[in-house]
Protein backbone atom coordinates (compact mmCIF):
# COMPACT_ATOMS: atom_id res chain seq x y z
CA UNK A 1 0.00 0.00 0.00
CA UNK A 2 1.08 3.71 -0.18
CA UNK A 3 -0.16 4.78 -3.45
CA UNK A 4 -2.79 7.55 -2.83
CA UNK A 5 -6.45 6.82 -3.98
CA UNK A 6 -5.44 2.90 -4.07
CA UNK A 7 -7.96 0.35 -4.72
CA UNK A 8 -8.27 -0.44 -0.67
CA UNK A 9 -9.16 3.37 0.07
CA UNK A 10 -11.48 3.48 -2.84
CA UNK A 11 -13.55 0.49 -2.10
CA UNK A 12 -13.88 2.54 1.81
CA UNK A 13 -15.00 5.46 0.29
CA UNK A 14 -17.64 3.84 -1.95
CA UNK A 15 -18.64 1.86 1.39
CA UNK A 16 -17.26 -1.81 0.86
CA UNK A 17 -16.01 -3.39 3.52
CA UNK A 18 -15.07 -6.61 4.88
CA UNK A 19 -17.25 -8.80 7.39
CA UNK A 20 -15.82 -8.99 11.14
CA UNK A 21 -16.58 -12.50 10.92
CA UNK A 22 -14.64 -14.68 9.96
CA UNK A 23 -11.79 -13.15 11.19
CA UNK A 24 -9.06 -12.69 8.00
CA UNK A 25 -5.74 -11.59 8.97
CA UNK A 26 -3.52 -9.39 7.27
CA UNK A 27 0.08 -8.59 6.62
CA UNK A 28 0.92 -5.14 5.31
CA UNK A 29 3.84 -2.94 4.38
CA UNK A 30 4.03 0.18 3.16
CA UNK A 31 5.62 0.78 -0.52
CA UNK A 32 8.67 3.29 0.66
CA UNK A 33 9.33 0.38 3.62
CA UNK A 34 9.26 -2.07 0.56
CA UNK A 35 11.43 -0.32 -1.60
CA UNK A 36 13.95 0.93 1.24
CA UNK A 37 14.04 -2.73 2.59
CA UNK A 38 15.19 -4.58 -0.47
CA UNK A 39 17.61 -1.76 -1.31
CA UNK A 40 18.66 -3.00 2.17
CA UNK A 41 19.29 -5.96 1.52
CA UNK A 42 21.21 -5.30 -1.89
CA UNK A 43 23.52 -2.94 0.18
CA UNK A 44 24.05 -5.71 2.61
CA UNK A 45 24.61 -8.10 -0.06
CA UNK A 46 27.24 -6.29 -1.70
CA UNK A 47 29.19 -5.31 1.45
CA UNK A 48 29.10 -9.25 1.52
CA UNK A 49 27.10 -9.45 4.62
CA UNK A 50 25.45 -12.92 4.38
CA UNK A 51 21.40 -13.03 3.93
CA UNK A 52 18.73 -15.35 4.89
CA UNK A 53 16.74 -17.24 2.00
CA UNK A 54 14.04 -15.78 3.04
CA UNK A 55 12.55 -12.68 4.44
CA UNK A 56 8.92 -12.03 5.09
CA UNK A 57 8.21 -8.53 3.98
CA UNK A 58 5.51 -6.70 6.71
CA UNK A 59 5.59 -4.38 8.99
CA UNK A 60 4.94 -5.15 13.03
CA UNK A 61 1.29 -5.55 13.02
CA UNK A 62 -0.56 -8.15 11.67
CA UNK A 63 -4.21 -7.23 11.81
CA UNK A 64 -7.75 -8.75 11.11
CA UNK A 65 -8.80 -6.78 8.04
CA UNK A 66 -12.23 -5.52 9.11
CA UNK A 67 -10.27 -3.71 12.12
CA UNK A 68 -7.68 -2.41 9.46
CA UNK A 69 -10.75 -1.36 6.75
CA UNK A 70 -12.89 0.49 9.93
CA UNK A 71 -10.03 2.03 11.14
CA UNK A 72 -9.53 3.92 7.35
CA UNK A 73 -13.35 4.23 7.00
CA UNK A 74 -13.20 5.88 10.66
CA UNK A 75 -10.38 8.52 9.48
CA UNK A 76 -11.74 9.23 6.53
CA UNK A 77 -14.89 10.40 7.91
CA UNK A 78 -16.95 7.56 7.20
CA UNK A 79 -19.31 5.10 9.57
CA UNK A 80 -17.60 1.40 8.72
CA UNK A 81 -21.11 -0.47 7.96
CA UNK A 82 -19.83 -4.50 8.56
CA UNK A 83 -22.93 -5.22 6.74
CA UNK A 84 -22.25 -3.70 2.78
CA UNK A 85 -20.00 -6.91 2.85
CA UNK A 86 -17.39 -7.38 -0.38
CA UNK A 87 -18.81 -6.97 -4.20
CA UNK A 88 -18.32 -9.29 -6.72
CA UNK A 89 -15.54 -7.40 -7.66
CA UNK A 90 -13.91 -7.56 -4.50
CA UNK A 91 -14.40 -10.97 -2.96
CA UNK A 92 -13.86 -12.24 0.93
CA UNK A 93 -10.44 -13.11 0.97
CA UNK A 94 -9.94 -15.49 3.27
CA UNK A 95 -8.37 -19.01 2.85
CA UNK A 96 -5.89 -21.02 4.15
CA UNK A 97 -2.96 -19.61 2.18
CA UNK A 98 -3.38 -16.29 2.85
CA UNK A 99 -4.80 -16.22 6.55
CA UNK A 100 -2.19 -16.08 8.59
CA UNK A 101 -0.02 -13.62 11.03
CA UNK A 102 3.63 -13.72 9.88
CA UNK A 103 6.25 -12.21 11.64
CA UNK A 104 8.91 -10.19 10.38
CA UNK A 105 11.64 -11.07 12.84
CA UNK A 106 14.12 -11.37 10.05
CA UNK A 107 13.60 -8.09 8.77
CA UNK A 108 14.55 -6.79 11.57
CA UNK A 109 17.42 -9.17 12.41
CA UNK A 110 18.82 -7.84 9.23
CA UNK A 111 19.43 -4.41 10.35
CA UNK A 112 16.48 -2.47 8.70
CA UNK A 113 14.51 -0.07 10.60
CA UNK A 114 10.61 0.37 9.28
CA UNK A 115 9.56 3.68 8.26
CA UNK A 116 6.06 2.93 8.78
CA UNK A 117 5.92 0.00 11.72
CA UNK A 118 2.50 -0.32 11.10
CA UNK A 119 -0.64 0.64 9.10
CA UNK A 120 -2.24 3.40 11.09
CA UNK A 121 1.64 5.20 10.85
CA UNK A 122 1.58 4.56 7.18
CA UNK A 123 -1.78 5.36 6.05
CA UNK A 124 -2.10 8.38 8.45
CA UNK A 125 0.86 10.20 6.26
CA UNK A 126 -1.16 8.70 3.18
CA UNK A 127 -4.63 10.18 3.84
CA UNK A 128 -3.11 13.61 4.96
CA UNK A 129 -1.73 13.56 1.31
CA UNK A 130 -4.91 12.58 0.12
Amino acid sequence: YGIPGGRLLSRIRRGEMCPPDPVSYTNRIHREDGGAFLAHLVERAAAGKALRSIYIGADDLPAPRYEVESWLAQQMGLEPDPFAGPTEAEPIRHNSAGHKRCSNAALHESGYELIYSDYRQGYRDLLDAW
